[in-house]
């Protein structure tokens, strides 16, 4: 008999069966896999919340063979991924709103006549025919004619890339 793990004096019954012959390291080995059997003991302090947030920081507990410390390699993958998980999800969410946080607002599109005349926006063509349907209108949404102006392509061009108050024509065709 010798001494084994926490001053367990290890006997030929704490060895498998099937062993024929054993010296004192078969007797160190065995002792670890076939161990008398112990009577539950009631746990008054479990460390289960502080044990996995030690992992999600990446800090292993430490290995006690009489512990209930989950020394298996699938309870790691788990917290692991679980940390990973977070992360994605987190980054994703951030972003998201970062990028809503940023983007400047932009103001609803003129599509109609009463849009235009609402917003007393000054618009522009390169010809006064673009005003020559409304000009004896009585509707008082087209009478925007004080706010037309009548500019060159050229112009159009160097408005259009400096200025974003101003409206521009578009002729739109049916069918």
């Amino acid at each position: 008999a010798c001494i084994g793990p926490r001053g367990i004096t290890l006997t030929p019954e704490h060895l498998p069966d099937p062993v024929l012959t054993y010296n004192s390291e078969t007797l160190l080995f065995a002792a670890h896999f076939r161990q008398p059997a112990r009577q539950a003991e009631p746990v008054l302090m479990d460390y289960t919340a502080l044990r996995t947030y030690t992992m999600l920081v990446n800090q292993s507990p430490t290995f006690v063979w009489d512990s209930n410390v989950p020394r298996h390699v699938p309870a790691r993958h788990f917290v692991s991924w679980f940390q990973f998980l977070g992360e994605v999800i987190s980054d994703t969410y951030n972003a998201g709103l970062a990028s809503v946080l940023s983007t400047p607002r932009y103001e609803a599109p003129i599509e109609t006549i009463e849009n235009l005349a609402s917003r007393n926006v000054i618009w522009a063509g390169n010809h006064v025919s673009w005003t020559w349907s409304i000009e004896e209108d009585d509707n008082p949404d087209l009478q925007t004619m004080r706010n037309f102006r009548c500019l060159t392509n050229e112009q159009l061009n160097e408005t259009g890339q400096r200025s974003e108050d101003m409206a521009f024509g578009i002729e739109r065709l049916h069918g």
